[in-house]
């Protein structure tokens, strides 16, 4: 083949038209960009349904963390929630042990206020007590005195000997 008749071929096929001679790589690219976009599509949706099914036992973990309140924390029951995910349960779990304890910590810490207001009003008694006898003794003392008897007032005074001396 001569060098004239190669250059007369290859212009002619450079003269086909240039929306033929790409359509296969055109249709090539939109198949492409459509199966991109079905594959962007369906990987939102199984993203959606998953955040959707980890995120409802997480929103009922904060709805029964939100009720929890110190003032009824007795009476509380905290509620199980079904869920096939392993953490999740665990963490219910966990947040059904830290109701259970802080229920008893509450009874503990009142349970102990309890007994130091008790003891302090045993406290206040014992030290009242003697003080209300010193002062009735100490009453009749001056009676004794204002009434001339000298036997009432020597038995008040042997009386205050069994009181301890305040120093």
């Amino acid at each position: 083949m001569s060098a004239y008749a190669y250059m007369y071929i290859c212009s002619l096929l450079s003269i086909r038209d240039k929306d033929i001679f790409l359509a296969p790589v055109l249709n090539l690219r939109n198949i492409i960009l459509l199966i991109g976009i079905v594959v962007i599509g369906i990987t939102g949706f199984i993203t959606h349904m998953m955040a959707k099914q980890l995120s409802s036992p997480l929103m009922e973990f904060n709805g029964l963390m939100r009720e929890l309140q110190l003032e009824e924390i007795a009476a509380y029951e905290p509620a199980e929630i079904e869920t096939d995910i392993l953490e999740l349960s665990e963490l219910n779990q966990v947040f059904v042990k830290m109701c259970k304890k802080l229920q008893e910590s509450l009874n503990t810490i009142v349970s102990i206020r309890a007994h130091e207001v008790q003891a302090k009003l045993l406290a206040m008694q014992a030290q009242m007590n003697p003080h209300f006898l010193y002062n009735i003794l100490y009453i009749v003392k001056i009676m004794g005195k204002e009434a001339g008897s000298k036997q009432i007032v020597e038995i008040s005074t042997d009386l205050f000997g069994f009181f301890p001396r305040k120093r």
